[in-house]
């Protein structure tokens, strides 16, 4: 009598197998496979830094800045950079270091609070325009090509001169004229992705157009909008700088780096550090933001995955 083999259940696993996540390996998540593409890219990684060096900045303004940003010293106008003032005096005797810290505050608040007015009027229109369609979608997209042909700069004077000079003020102008952006990149991303198949699926099996739009449509098409937003804090910093260097952005005795800049152009040529340091400043910040926005657009690509 021969003995008859064990039967064996292919489909169980072996007695020595060991779970992965007894190793701590655990699956690669969406959200993890786009961190590890984003820390992979240096030059994200590096503006991610001066991006923080800013935010720390902003945020410890009063701790760090040597002097008092608005303090006149009348006797020692024009210096320098030395030991007691790194970055020397303007023409009213206040240290331009200490200026230069604080005006940090002013950039990022205007730059994001800006942008993010922006991206939700561009994210609620754009919704509208390209999950609708129809005559909402015309009506939408022609005012936002009247958006496109006025200037940026030209639009935002308009409305600081009827509203009065003030960070408020200038946040309003630089949304209420950058949102026709995010608006058309939204409604681009969104013809293409509501006629996917599990946006169908949805549809069939009966679920409402507002979950639709939020938990299908919205999550699948907001990546070129993420991106701009990044990268347009930047070019909201420059059009608030602009705005101050023309004379109507905020009030001139606020520390802000494009007052600096217009009160520097006065000793162009002999004082040159008055304007070339808070220029540096701005470059600095913007720099760091554009390197983040097109690190997180690599990260985001799936072409790139």
């Amino acid at each position: 009598m021969t003995d008859t083999p064990p039967l064996i259940d292919e489909a169980a696993p072996p007695k020595d197998a060991v779970p992965a996540a007894a190793f701590g390996i655990r699956g690669q998540t969406q959200f993890g496979d786009i961190r590890r593409r984003f820390f992979r890219n240096k030059l994200a990684v590096i503006g991610l830094a001066m991006v923080a060096v800013v935010f720390l900045l902003a945020i410890l303004a009063p701790l760090v800045s040597p002097h008092d940003p608005q303090a006149q010293d009348l006797l020692h106008t024009t210096q320098g950079p030395s030991a007691a003032h790194w970055f020397g005096t303007d023409e009213l005797g206040r240290d331009q270091l200490s200026r230069i810290i604080y005006g940090t505050r002013i950039a990022i608040v205007v730059g994001l609070a800006s942008i993010l007015l922006a991206l939700l009027l561009g994210v609620i229109l754009g919704s509208i325009a390209g999950y609708r369609g129809g005559k909402a979608d015309s009506v939408i997209m022609r005012t936002a090509d009247a958006f496109f042909a006025f200037p940026l700069l030209i639009g935002a004077i308009l409305i600081i001169l009827v509203t009065g000079r003030g960070v408020v003020p200038v946040i309003l102008s630089i949304g209420i004229f950058t949102w026709a952006v995010p608006a058309r990149l939204l409604r681009s991303s969104i013809l293409s992705v509501r006629e996917s198949e599990y946006v169908e699926a949805a549809r069939s099996l009966g679920a409402s157009r507002w979950r639709i739009v939020t938990r299908h449509v919205l999550p699948n098409s907001l990546a070129p909008v993420l991106v701009y937003g990044m990268v347009s804090v930047g070019t909201a910093i420059v059009a608030e700088t602009a705005l101050s260097f023309l004379g109507v952005g905020v009030k001139p005795e606020v520390a802000d780096w494009g007052n600096m800049i217009s009160a520097g152009r006065n000793f162009f040529g002999f004082k040159d550090y008055l304007w070339e340091i808070p220029s540096l400043a701005v470059v600095f910040t913007v720099l760091g933001f554009v390197f983040v926005g097109d690190g997180l657009r690599d990260a985001l690509d799936p072409r790139l995955r």
